[in-house]
């Protein structure tokens, strides 16, 4: 692959999003959910609206247009494109993870190669800043290669797709999912639930290892540790982050093959 990084962020700039129908969604996909091993086509949901609320646009028979078009106006998506596995600008951003990592193994390779992709997203893709996506609107990853801003679900849907795509992680049975709820944020440097300051929405990438171990990788708040100790709380400078999981947060959904 010899095209420079400018010649291939160049070559998405043709990519447009299209109109978000959650309408002919219904008919079109299945409800995937969170934690879910990534897929060609695949659309992550980022929406204002109760991740409930879309889930019965799914599941409920009442066929609710009000709700359907509530969620048409307050819904992104961002679309995995096919055959992602080729992507220029992907193989490219793994290759110079796995240059930066190559004397490493297990999660200290892990950490190095997700730097090194956060890294290279925040200072070489999404640099020129041209605003955040507009709700209403699918966007492939390809337009947001040449023209999206930084923001977490973006840069760890890339990174959790990268990451799948190691050849040296799949011969050790490491597999990625795609992770997110929010994190709350404790001052004063306690546990004490009374300083709860913030709760903030957010993603991340979860590690499953042959072992059983899950890790969160978290290059942008730059977290690299065990779930359970996410999920315990742990310090952050002078605050306590606490990761929280739900299933049915940062809706996914997929092409339902079975649908002509």
């Amino acid at each position: 692959m010899g095209n420079s990084l400018s010649e291939i962020l160049q070559s998405y700039s043709n990519e447009k999003p299209k109109k978000l129908d959650f309408f002919d969604i219904v008919k079109n996909y299945k409800l995937i959910r969170n934690y879910i091993v990534l897929k060609e086509g695949d659309i992550v949901l980022n929406s204002n609206l109760d991740s409930d609320d879309i889930t019965d646009i799914f599941f409920d028979d009442s066929d609710d247009t009000n709700l359907m078009q509530e969620a048409n106006n307050n819904t992104w998506g961002l679309e995995v494109m096919k055959d992602y596995k080729e992507d220029n600008l992907l193989n490219y951003l793994l290759r110079k993870g796995q240059e930066s990592s190559k004397y490493y193994t297990g999660l200290e390779r892990l950490i190095r190669i997700s730097n090194s992709v956060y890294n290279n997203l925040i200072t070489n893709v999404f640099k020129d800043y041209k605003g955040y996506e507009r709700d209403g609107e699918i966007y492939p990853l390809g337009y947001l290669f040449y023209k999206g801003s930084v923001e977490c679900l973006k840069i760890s849907t890339i990174l959790c797709l990268i990451l799948t795509m190691d050849k040296d992680f799949k011969k050790e049975g490491v597999k990625f999912k795609l992770g997110g709820k929010f994190i709350d944020t404790y001052g004063s440097g306690t546990k004490d639930i009374k300083s709860k300051e913030d709760n903030i929405s957010h993603a991340w990438v979860n590690a499953y290892f042959p072992n059983g171990e899950v890790y969160i990788i978290d290059p942008i708040n730059k977290i690299f540790i065990n779930k359970d100790t996410a999920k315990k709380g742990i310090k952050v400078e002078n605050k306590f982050w606490f990761y929280h999981y739900n299933s049915k947060d940062m809706v996914i959904i997929r092409k339902n093959r079975y649908l002509s």
